[in-house]
């Protein structure tokens, strides 16, 4: 594990705070075993000063102590030079070293005027002394054992924890622009590697939209804009030493309106905020396509037939659906010369209709000029076009997710 991985730093606290937990123990167990022997001293000495009491309110002298290794004295004159600097160094605790021996003393009233001092060699009690020493080698070998097994957990642990992430690392580092992305993780994950793994997919899928949206802006600005600014070039061309004819202003009338429309086309499919779909209504929107081209062409005669029912729903976006209305609308008045065209629904399918006319040239197409771009906008709504021509007639169906 490297230095800065979080395998070896997750390691390192678990570790730690294990080896923390164990040391504490242990210094606990030791003083609850130190206080315990301490403790047992006492009572021993309290046991025995209590029958040398006894026996002397019975009898009227003292008795030695019945343990070897309990010393009893009646003047503080009487204790050996080691023991009484202890004891003066030593009167509120009680317990001192003396050669390397633990030494207790405790004073205890004799009759109504007299004391005596018991000393008891704490070193000298086999049991305490065996028992001290297994208590001291089993918290030993506990505080060794728990710390081996909670490192091992711990270095369990930290690779586990560490496992998703590098899962996911690999995963990032494996994708492929343009692709889906694929985790190898579980799918259904509800802590903070699998939110991650969520942004992580979410953050990829947007990033693919948003280069296929550049690539289709690239490839449309390519196919729609390089006729209509060839066809200008061409013609300022030809016309560089001789007046405009009324074709040529009609050419360029036309090439002009096809460059903003595309432009305008182009631009509302590269903004996000024209992708969000909700539910609206068509009527309004295809009243607003045909007034916007009658305040346009004052004097036009252009009959336009709307046979819509007036609650006919859809899933798009407004905006989206008005420059696809706009286009169809207008391919018609400026692409055929029929003067008319009818817009209805069958169910949630939206139909355009109208007929070329015959006295008009034969280049004109009707609905199905500029087909390309009405049908990236109808794309981009989840809708599909079905343009078809009938002899002069163009009927031009869009399936749209009706509700």
């Amino acid at each position: 594990m490297s230095s800065a991985s979080i395998s070896r730093r997750v390691f390192i606290t678990f570790g730690s705070l294990s080896a923390a937990i164990c040391v504490l123990f242990a210094c606990i167990t030791w003083l609850f075993a130190a206080i315990t022997e301490d403790d047992v001293v006492r009572q021993v000495m309290h046991e025995e000063a209590k029958y040398i009491q006894q026996y002397f309110d019975k009898n009227g002298h003292i008795i030695q102590p019945r343990l070897d290794y309990i010393e009893l004295y009646t003047r503080e004159s009487e204790f050996p030079p080691a023991i009484k600097r202890g004891y003066e160094q030593n009167k509120f605790e009680k317990e001192f070293s003396v050669h390397g021996r633990n030494i207790h003393i405790e004073r205890y009233l004799l009759g109504d005027n007299s004391d005596l001092w018991l000393t008891i060699d704490g070193t000298d009690i086999q049991v305490i002394t065996h028992v001290s020493s297994m208590m001291f080698w089993f918290v030993l070998g506990v505080t060794t054992l728990v710390m081996l097994v909670s490192t091992t957990i711990a270095y369990a642990l930290s690779q586990r924890i560490a496992k998703p992430i590098k899962q996911l690392t690999e995963n990032v580092l494996d994708h492929e622009v343009g692709e889906k992305f694929n985790a190898t993780l579980p799918q259904r994950r509800n802590d903070e590697i699998g939110k991650l793994n969520f942004a992580f997919s979410a953050a990829f899928e947007r990033i693919s939209l948003l280069l296929a949206r550049e690539k289709n802006f690239t490839r449309d600005v390519s196919h729609e804009l390089r006729t209509p600014i060839t066809l200008l070039k061409n013609t300022l061309a030809l016309r560089a030493d001789s007046p405009f004819t009324e074709n040529d202003k009609v050419l360029l009338t036309q090439v002009s309106e096809d460059l903003e429309k595309t432009v305008e086309v182009l631009l509302a499919l590269a903004r996000d905020e024209n992708l969000i779909l909700n539910e609206i209504r068509v009527l309004p929107i295809l009243e607003r396509s045909v007034l916007t081209l009658y305040k346009a062409n004052l004097n036009m005669t252009f009959d336009v037939k709307l046979s819509l029912d007036e609650q006919f729903k859809v899933i798009g976006n407004p905006y989206l659906v008005l420059l696809m209305c706009q286009n169809l609308v207008n391919n018609a008045y400026y692409h055929s010369g029929d003067g008319s065209m009818s817009i209805y629904n069958k169910g949630s399918t939206l139909v355009f209709e109208n007929n070329i006319g015959e006295h008009e040239n034969s280049d004109y197409q009707g609905l199905g000029h500029g087909q390309y771009l009405v049908e990236r906008i109808a794309n981009a709504m989840h809708w599909t076009l079905h343009l078809e021509q009938k002899g002069t007639r163009y009927i031009a169906e869009i399936h749209t997710a009706k509700t």
